[in-house]
């Protein structure tokens, strides 16, 4: 039996990047997703025409006790996550459900990328 002994040093501030990166990465997924999702945000020719979206992009991520979350902050934006496949939208390429499909399609990229750029160093 061979006894080995392997002991390292802490770079100043590398303990605090490796317990953080959980946290940096899951927000920047989040902010990725907010932004490749701003064009599937349903965009209504009325007067209320880009309250929907706005009100997803000025909300931002935000954080609570839960994690990061991403949503649209409109008194109406439930029931238009809702509207079905059938829906005649009066933007083209806009959708119910626009986080979620955005996810579906683009998930692994989303996440792949989010993780190349917050890389320890």
């Amino acid at each position: 039996m061979i006894n080995t002994t392997t002991t390292f040093k802490w770079y100043s501030g590398a303990k605090n990047k490796i317990l953080d990166i959980g946290a940096v990465i899951t927000e920047d997924i989040a902010m990725e997703t907010l932004n490749r999702t701003y064009s599937s945000i349903p965009l209504a020719k009325t007067v209320n025409s880009g309250r929907l979206r706005l009100s997803s992009v000025s909300g931002g991520v935000r954080e609570d006790s839960k994690g990061f979350y991403i949503g649209s902050y409109t008194s109406y934006a439930k029931y238009v996550w809702n509207m079905g496949e059938n829906t005649n939208w009066s933007t083209p390429g806009t959708t119910g459900k626009w986080y979620q499909k955005v996810w579906k399609k683009e998930g692994n990229s989303i996440l792949s990328s989010a993780i190349g750029r917050n890389k320890l160093k």
